[in-house]
């Protein structure tokens, strides 16, 4: 699906543009065939019990002609079909280019579509429906909408909402003894995302952090939180504990810089040559964490302790698309009979502790 830019400047005038039509319409209607007060007659076939014969009268508002308000609903039967199209259009894009209501959304407009339609056909077919009947039609018409609107945008909304209570009724931090935590961060990010608008840092980091986060799902490593300035937190032995955490970190830090690096030269194309020039520096370290959810509006994921802390720091003191891994990580490769992964480091400049290089090209 090719991706459609749309000026602001242009929003605005084609907006402008159709309100002055619909304006144009109604003053038009107005000039031609005013809607006026108009009496219906209606004289039963029988008698009543007076041995009279009755007659209905019937008041209501409108034209001569019904093709004033058959136009105006299909006017808007008409835009509700262009936003249907629109709508349906959204399964086929990328979920790390929309937002997180566009699906119910586009669901409520074709629903709305569907409703509409009905509200149509019982216009035109006003004439052999009985009066009666067709307002009782389009009372059952708009309740089934309101409830079809409930259950595809508000229902899920409370029940999310419920399901957050719990997990903040459940804010016991919990001890995890066997992990390992990596940090991985974009090098040149700042000076890179200083440049362009943050719509554009804003597209550019959910594509990276999605692409991540199928790798992360696939390998079964836990993701922790992303930050705004081109971080990402994951570790391995969360929630569940696995004797292997430190050997799948190394093979989830081995996939990431060559899937950054693919990335890259991808998203290169669109962002601008410089965007080349970004790289991944990770860091990791294995130790026992201690994590749980802050309560709050938004409760989050958070570890806490020296072993995520040691990771930050391996992570800063790190080079650009290098894996750098701490003396307790390499024990735990070294224990699994993964020797040939790492390589010592020869400067620990900003770090006390001997740390590790992790060979990108030897872990398997």
């Amino acid at each position: 699906m090719r991706r459609v830019k749309v000026g602001k400047r242009r929003l605005l005038l084609s907006v402008f543009a159709g309100t002055c039509l619909v304006v144009a319409y109604v003053a038009l209607w107005t000039a031609v065939d005013p809607p006026t007060r108009r009496n219906e007659y209606e004289i039963s076939e029988g008698l009543n019990e007076d041995g009279h014969t009755t007659v209905t009268k019937t008041a209501y508002c409108g034209s001569e002609s019904n093709a004033w308000q058959t136009a105006n609903v299909a006017w808007q039967l008409l835009i509700l079909f262009v936003a249907s199209v629109l709508a349906f259009m959204v399964s086929h894009v990328p979920p790390n280019l929309i937002q997180a209501d566009t699906r119910p959304l586009s669901a409520l407009i074709m629903a709305h579509f569907f409703f509409s339609t009905l509200r149509l056909a019982l216009v035109l077919l006003h004439d052999s429906v009985d009066p009666v009947m067709s307002m009782a039609y389009m009372a059952l018409i708009m309740i089934a909408e309101c409830f079809v609107a409930m259950v595809i945008f508000i229902f899920p909304k409370l029940a999310a909402n419920s399901e957050l209570v719990e997990d903040e009724s459940a804010t016991m931090p919990d001890l995890y003894v066997r992990t390992t935590v990596l940090q991985a961060q974009i090098k040149g990010f700042s000076a890179w995302s200083s440049l362009r608008e943050p719509v554009t840092v804003f597209r550019f980091l959910e594509c990276v952090f999605h692409s991540i986060d199928q790798v992360s799902d696939r390998k079964g490593v836990f993701k922790v939180e992303t930050i705004a300035e081109g971080t990402y937190v994951a570790a391995t032995g969360i929630p569940t504990q696995r004797k292997d955490h430190a050997v799948l970190m190394g093979r989830f830090a081995t996939e990431l810089q060559s899937l950054f690096s693919n990335l890259i030269e991808e998203l290169e194309v669109v962002y601008g040559p410089d965007t080349g020039k970004l790289s991944l520096q990770i860091g990791i370290h294995s130790g026992p964490v201690t994590g749980g959810f802050l309560k709050g509006k938004a409760p989050r994921f958070q570890l806490f302790g020296e072993t995520a802390t040691i990771a930050r720091q391996l992570c800063t003191t790190g080079e650009p698309g290098k894996i750098h891994i701490s003396q307790k990580t390499a024990d735990l490769l070294e224990q699994s009979g993964k020797n040939h992964w790492i390589k010592e480091r020869e400067s620990t400049t900003g770090t006390s502790m001997q740390t590790y290089w992790l060979s990108k090209k030897k872990v398997w």
